[in-house]
Formats: structure tokens, C-alpha cells, sequence
């Protein structure tokens, strides 16, 4: 279905309609560089009237309420301005890796393996940090980060470049069992010695499930080889579930045939130019918000 322009039970549905998004309090462009502004595009262009409300301003009354607060912890006001209501991610309080992730490790371990750190904060933290202004830091600070990684010595995680993959949990800075870093067993995909990288992506019952390859270990982006709308695995929707996401994405691979979890977001981020993929997507999750219309 085209989002835009096919499907009358969509248009119709959306005609007059009035969708509220509640956001946390943000320095930042409230749309740009989110699928979420895609995904306002073709609801508007069918006749919805889409607003922002950006806490503590109150959300008002909507036919759809959606919380698009770019937390890894929804802040209490958002949840307060909420109320109670029924809204699109109105459960989807805590998505902390240490809540939902398997195979963590939380201290030297000789049977672990290659282990990968990363932050228990979505997004390396950085939503977090724009939120209390510590971004993108003071210059000494950032100089005194690039001199210490060059000399293969640990520094603050505050973006995914700074993840890393250790050979042996043996190897892992004391610190990071202690500095709100989380260790988890490193459990890639592999094909033809390539990293895999599954994404799932969904809003109500509308999915759409992407695959693609690279030769990183800590892999965000690489060749997509396979997309298209799908179902996931009993375990990746189990994740969902657990989290109370009702939009969002979350990222696995098929380890001796059982899906690993490496993230969830429900936030998503997009490149500023957006690939065909993306708006291939943004055009099937649309109609999704058909199932949260009061």
C-alpha cells in the first residue's frame, strides 16, 4: 500500500484527524533527523492535523496521542503530562539495555568469551547529555578524549564510536563494570565472513524487517541485502512486548538459529538525505496509526 495516496480506509480513517506528539524538553529540531518527520508527512498529506507539544506544555485532547520523548527514561513530567491516557508509546517507559538484553556480563569472566561495551543508555547517551547541555563538550575535554583513545586507553562512552569489542572479558577496564557501561557477550551474525545487522522495524501491527551486511564488528549501517515487510521472530516481538513499544525498532542476528538482541529504540534516528529504503519504511509503517485512532 502506497501511504500517501493508496488505501481509502487509510485516508479516510486519518481525514480530519487530530494527532498529538508529546516530546521531552530539547534544544533540538523537534522532527528532523527522525522517521518520525516522514511518517507526519504522509499522515498530513491525508488530511491529519499534526501537532507538537513539548513538555511541560500540555498535550491537549487528540485523537492519537504519541510519545516521542528522546529519553532513555521517560522524564515523570512526560508521564504526567500523559495522564493516563491511552497513547502511542505510553508504556514504553525504561528501554535501559540492562532491563531487556541476554548474555550480559557483569564482572571478569574466563568462560565469556569476545565481549562488547557499550552504554545502558540509549543512544550511547547522548540524548541524555543534549538534555542537560553537555554537548558536545568543551574543547580540553574533547582533545584530552582523542589523545587517550589514540593511546588505546578508555575513555567516557559518549558516542557508538567508543563501543568496543574485547577479545576476553578479562581484557574490559575495571571501570566499565562500575560506570553504567554494559558488557554483553559479543554474539554476531555472520555470512560469508561478513557482519549481520536485522532490523526490526515496527508501528501497530505494521512491520517491515531489514538485513544488511558490513565488515565492522559494531555495525550501525552497511549494504543492505534484504527488506521488506515481515514478521520477526517469537523472541524479538517477546522484547517489544516487554518494553511496551507500540513504535519503535530493534536490532538483532540469528546466532545457532535463535535471535540475539543487541538494541531498541523508539526514537528512530534517519541520515538527512533518507535512503529509498527509509521511505519505503516510512510508507509502510504509516497506516499503523489507524490501530491507536479513538
Amino acid at each position: 500500500m502506497d501511504a500517501v495516496t493508496g488505501g481509502g480506509d487509510f485516508a479516510a480513517s486519518l481525514d480530519g484527524r487530530r494527532i498529538v506528539v508529546l516530546h521531552a524538553a530539547s534544544p533540538f529540531s523537534l522532527r528532523d533527523g527522525y522517521l518520525l518527520g516522514l511518517l507526519v508527512e504522509r499522515w498530513a498529506a491525508l488530511g491529519a492535523m499534526v501537532t507538537d507539544a513539548i513538555d511541560p506544555e500540555p498535550p491537549g485532547d487528540a485523537d492519537v496521542l504519541l510519545v516521542h520523548a528522546d529519553r532513555t527514561v521517560v522524564p515523570d513530567s512526560v508521564i504526567a503530562s500523559v495522564g493516563g491516557r491511552p497513547a502511542v508509546n505510553g508504556r514504553a517507559l525504561d528501554i535501559r539495555k540492562s532491563r531487556y538484553l541476554e548474555h550480559v556480563v557483569t564482572g571478569p569472566d574466563p568462560d565469556s568469551g569476545p565481549v562488547l561495551v557499550k552504554t545502558d543508555l540509549n543512544h550511547a547517551g547522548l540524548p541524555e547529555r543534549r538534555a542537560g547541555g553537555g554537548f558536545p563538550g568543551p574543547l580540553p575535554a574533547r582533545l584530552i578524549r582523542v589523545v587517550r583513545r589514540r593511546l588505546g586507553l578508555p575513555v567516557e562512552i559518549r558516542t557508538k564510536a567508543d563501543y568496543r569489542v574485547y577479545d576476553r572479558s578479562e581484557d574490559v577496564p575495571a571501570r566499565r563494570f562500575a560506570d553504567g557501561s554494559l558488557v554483553q557477550r559479543f554474539l554476531p551474525e555472520r555470512r560469508d565472513g561478513r557482519y549481520v545487522l536485522r532490523e526490526y522495524y515496527f508501528l501497530g501491527g505494521r512491520e517491515y524487517l531489514s538485513v544488511e551486511l558490513g565488515d565492522e564488528p559494531i555495525l550501525t549501517s552497511g549494504t543492505q541485502v534484504d527488506s521488506g515487510p515481515g514478521t520477526p521472530p517469537a523472541e524479538v516481538r517477546a522484547i517489544r512486548d516487554q518494553l511496551g513499544l507500540d513504535y519503535g525498532k530493534i536490532d538483532y542476528g540469528i546466532v545457532d538459529g535463535r535471535a540475539v538482541i543487541y538494541d531498541a529504540n523508539k526514537t528512530l534516528g534517519i541520515r538527512s538525505h533518507p535512503t529509498p529504503t527509509t521511505y519505503a519504511i516510512a510508507d509502510h509503517l504509516a497506516p499503523g496509526i489507524i490501530d491507536f485512532l479513538r
